[in-house]
């Protein structure tokens, strides 16, 4: 394996753990928000080495219950979702901040049906 291809390889792990990292701090304060993991993964085919392979996975380890006030809010335990409907169809979310809309139906902070 040359040195341009070794290069390469660890410029593109680098970008994949600066993309997580960034996108943890951005959703670092959205309630309901998974962060995301990345990891470096080696594998070995025969008797060549191939150079390491970046992963990246969603962390779904639950965090913390806190108290909101709010009555319409739900926590969720687990490795559980809400299904939202959205536009495109089904969607999920552990985002558990609700309220009822003028047509009195419970939603989401977005507007989208429970």
């Amino acid at each position: 394996m040359d040195a341009l291809t070794v290069a390469a390889a660890g410029m593109q792990e680098g970008q994949v753990r600066l993309n997580g990292i960034s996108q943890n701090l951005a959703n670092a304060t959205t309630a309901g928000y998974k962060r995301v993991v990345s990891f470096s993964r080696h594998m070995e085919e025969a008797s060549a080495m191939n150079p390491p392979v970046m992963q990246t996975a969603i962390d779904t380890s639950a965090a913390p219950l806190r108290h909101t006030g709010n009555a319409m809010d739900v926590a969720i335990e687990g490795d559980s979702y809400l299904e939202v409907m959205t536009e495109g169809g089904p969607a999920y979310t552990r985002h558990g901040a609700l309220h009822v809309d003028a047509r009195g139906r419970l939603v989401n902070a977005q507007g989208y049906p429970k």
